[in-house]
């Protein structure tokens, strides 16, 4: 049977993990597919070769599908490559499942998305619903089948148009957000947490990097919004080494969480009549920070060292 939700798929110039997702977005056989894959980089030599190998991967869709495909012939960057191609997806559907070329998902991932989507459809507080859990073995043991997060998790995640137009790329409510945060509740229950994540928020705000993520999940805290994770990790990524843009660390932890099944009808947590951030779990969210980011030793160090001793450091 086809699968009525429809999926957009990222890539870029890496055709050996792009097929690896591919083959499982086969395996649900969406009825519709949407790809967007970013341009080749001038300087970069064989990089074209690379990227028409990726584009070339979308012939071998040979199930009954509507696919939407758009090549672009110069490179965005990151920023403007996803951004632009979740415009063009939600202009077109109004909700959908994400996947980036190196998220391959478990089957159980589609199911836990179309069922949410539905369920939270007109619930406004959700923002997205996420299918990478690092800390399952912690959660497995929950009575619900997933939980509400202020992480915004994007290796593999679903989400509305509704929700996606409150995306701002250039973050224009920052500096009032951070004006007032020293009076709000403390992001994640930790200061140092707190200081490195708006500081990774400025520097996006400054455009001093090229991720859209970060003012994604800067998003859902400026608009009070809830994400959801499900209680077993669903999402794999295998693409962690030297050809990735933001995670060449190819011995991080998160190589090693690999995806689970879940059991379907699934188990709902009580959300009747109640503000959803209420349900967010602290000791989960400071647990979530620090798996996900840098240890606290780091965090520590890092507010420590000179911003001049940590660049002759790194030049080192």
């Amino acid at each position: 049977m086809a699968f009525d939700t429809p999926i957009l798929l990222l890539a870029f110039n890496r055709p050996d993990t792009t097929t690896q997702v591919l083959d499982r977005i086969r395996q649900v056989k969406p009825k519709q597919l949407f790809v967007a894959v970013d341009g080749a980089r001038a300087n970069k030599a064989g990089e074209w070769e690379q990227v028409k190998a990726v584009q070339d991967l979308m012939q071998k869709v040979d199930w009954d599908c509507e696919l939407h495909t758009n090549f672009r012939t110069k490179n965005l960057g990151c920023r403007a490559a996803v951004v632009s191609a979740m415009d063009w997806f939600f202009e077109q559907v109004t909700a959908g499942i994400i996947l980036e070329d190196d998220c391959v998902p478990h089957l159980d991932f589609f199911e836990f998305c179309q069922e949410n989507l539905l369920r939270y459809q007109n619930q406004e507080q959700v923002l997205q619903i996420g299918g990478f859990n690092i800390l399952s073995n912690q959660t497995s043991g929950l009575s619900a089948d997933y939980f509400f997060t202020q992480h915004a998790m994007i290796w593999g995640w679903a989400t509305w148009r509704r929700a996606w137009k409150m995306m701002d790329v250039d973050m224009l409510l920052l500096p009032d957000y951070v004006e007032k945060s020293v009076t709000q509740k403390l992001l994640f229950g930790d200061r140092l947490a707190q200081a490195y994540i708006i500081d990774k928020w400025q520097k996006t705000y400054r455009k001093e990097n090229s991720s859209w993520a970060y003012a994604w999940a800067f998003g859902v805290f400026a608009h009070q919004g809830v994400c959801i994770l499900p209680s077993q990790n669903l999402v794999e990524n295998v693409g962690l080494g030297q050809e990735a843009t933001h995670t060449q660390d190819a011995t991080h932890l998160v190589q090693k969480t690999t995806s689970k099944r879940l059991s379907f009808p699934l188990k709902h947590p009580d959300t009747k009549d109640k503000n959803l951030l209420t349900l967010v779990n602290p000791n989960i969210e400071k647990q979530l920070f620090y798996k996900t980011h840098k240890s606290r030793f780091l965090l520590v160090a890092n507010a420590l060292i000179p911003t001049r001793l940590k660049k002759i450091l790194v030049r080192k």
